[in-house]
């Protein structure tokens, strides 16, 4: 017969080995769950990449597909259907998807504009002018908004407000029927003036994108007086000092002023069904569907 101190001993060792194997079970069960947890969020967040590839690939189809009723050859103006909001958005088995459309071309183009209009933008520095017309003349170009702190004196705290009214992508002249506001101001449009544009662009119902906006055709200060005139009555008139500014940048080398564009920024966004994983994508496409900027986020 074994001792009680015997006895005892070997109990407590059972029982430190069942509570050894035990918390090797828990932090084992711990670790298997963690994993579990990384791959699957690793596996929503491809799942949710993969949404908002596919919204960008259907904004890039509508972009590059031209609707024979909506579109039109003579100009760009957001009542196309490229310039179309989707309602809601699209529902998928796995998820859902957004995408938005808007014209690169509304902005001020920083490697066409001359060095005036370049000093109006925020961030540049004399300096960081002198430098983008120099190299211009050697036949470089900013290919991407990341280059643009490199230049001298450039403030990089005004980047993000820069991009909303300047474009390194593309050197087409910025689009009178998207233009804003302030890309206008910027072009040396009077207050006056550009009242009476956008009014005009909005149209009747003053929403953009409806049938019923207004539509610049022609690029040129004729057909802008004669857009307005339709709009407001034959009584309407063109401020000189602002046809004197159109004419200039209508008649530029390259325009700074047109209808058309070529360049549009697409803002595509996927939504996972199960855990609402967000990845957003937003990227530069020209009309023909070659992709000229990328962001994931």
């Amino acid at each position: 017969m074994k001792r009680p101190s015997q006895s005892g001993s070997i109990l407590m060792l059972a029982l430190w080995a069942t509570a050894l194997l035990a918390s090797i079970g828990v932090a084992q069960a711990t670790r298997l769950s963690l994993q579990y947890r990384w791959v699957d969020r690793l596996r929503e967040g491809n799942q949710a990449r993969l949404l908002a590839v596919s919204a960008f690939q259907l904004a890039a189809h509508r972009l590059t597909t031209a609707d024979p009723v909506t579109d039109n050859a003579q100009y760009d103006a957001p009542k196309e259907s490229w310039g179309q909001l989707l309602k809601k958005p699209l529902q998928l088995s796995s998820g859902t998807i957004r995408y938005q459309i808007t014209d690169e071309q509304a902005k001020i183009p920083i490697n066409a504009a001359p060095a005036d209009y370049l000093t109006r933008l925020p961030g540049f520095s004399q300096a960081a002018v002198n430098q983008v017309i120099t190299d211009r003349a050697l036949g470089k170009r900013i290919t991407h908004p990341g280059q643009l702190p490199l230049l001298p004196g450039f403030d990089a705290d005004q980047l993000t407000p820069l991009m909303a009214l300047a474009t390194v992508y593309g050197q087409g002249p910025v689009n009178l029927n998207t233009a804003s506001s302030e890309s206008l101001s910027l072009l040396g449009f009077s207050a006056g003036l550009m009242t009476p544009l956008l009014q005009y662009r909005l149209g009747p119902d003053q929403q953009a994108g409806t049938a019923d906006d207004g539509v610049f055709a022609e690029a040129g200060t004729a057909g802008v007086e004669t857009a307005l005139k339709s709009f407001f009555g034959q009584g309407f008139s063109l401020p000189e000092p602002d046809k004197q500014i159109m004419d200039g940048l209508f008649s530029a080398k390259p325009p700074l002023l047109g209808v058309r564009s070529s360049v549009y920024a697409i803002d595509a966004e996927g939504v996972t069904r199960r855990r609402a994983v967000v990845r957003k994508i937003s990227a530069i496409v020209d009309s023909g569907g070659t992709v000229k900027g990328w962001h994931e986020n």
